[in-house]
């Protein structure tokens, strides 16, 4: 915190973290919504019962 070059590493590892977590999510639970700001994810998902 600090440092100029913190909000781009930081953008940089949630755009990642992001990705991973789109790409491997199971399709059962796949979100409906998925909106990001800076750090902070809102995610809509409908989970069908089986």
């Amino acid at each position: 915190m600090g440092s100029p070059v913190s909000s781009i590493v930081a953008n940089l590892f949630m755009e990642w973290l992001e990705q991973q977590a789109l790409a491997t999510s199971p399709i059962t639970c796949a979100p409906k919504l998925w909106k990001r700001y800076v750090d902070d994810i809102l995610e809509i998902v409908t989970k069908k019962s089986t």
